[in-house]
């Protein structure tokens, strides 16, 4: 739990602290594997500096399966509505989809240098909590309205970096968590 409540509380940090709009620089993937590397030293399978390397590079590669699949899923789905001579979708929702693809991909590549012992578990975790994020996109304007000015993509990357980071740690962490309460 507390590793939980750290790499959020990082994650949000950083990406306030910041000199640079972390946002709209797409430094998001940059925060979140310093801020999951830093808290979650304990389970990676390697030296800790080619793990911090490593977890940098795999969250812009799984941001960048993210960034392709938005494009290739637009396209698809720009075809297949052409065919049935349907109106298109909001482009809104094609963000949704393909950030499904990165929360997986983080998922499955952080499993090849962190230590997790039920993959198939941890990763119907992580769809289900994917849940949450259109859920936040779309309810947090309403809760702060005339409050804060937001816009969809920036909503969006912060709610995706929390979600996934708390649920990430949390899949990473569970057996850990098991083991601590069997011993106490």
């Amino acid at each position: 739990m507390k590793n939980i409540i750290l790499t959020t509380f990082l994650i949000l940090l950083l990406s306030i602290v910041s000199p640079i709009d972390v946002m709209r620089n797409n430094l998001n993937p940059l925060i979140f594997g310093i801020a999951f590397c830093l808290v979650n030293r304990k389970l990676l399978k390697c030296k800790f500096l080619t793990g911090f390397i490593c977890s940098i590079l795999l969250s812009y590669i799984s941001f960048f399966i993210g960034f392709f699949a938005l494009f290739g899923i637009g396209y698809l789905i720009g075809k297949i509505l052409d065919i049935l001579n349907l109106e298109s979708l909001d482009g809104n929702i094609y963000i949704l989809i393909s950030g499904i693809f990165a929360s997986s991909s983080i998922y499955f590549l952080f499993s090849k240098i962190y230590y997790i012992q039920n993959l198939r578990k941890g990763f119907y975790i992580m769809l289900l909590s994917y849940i949450l994020i259109p859920i936040l996109v779309y309810i947090i304007p309403i809760i702060f309205k005339g409050i804060l000015m937001f816009e969809f993509f920036g909503i969006y990357n912060l709610s995706w970096l929390l979600i996934v980071s708390i649920f990430l740690t949390y899949t990473f962490n569970h057996n850990r968590i098991e083991t601590e309460k069997i011993n106490i």
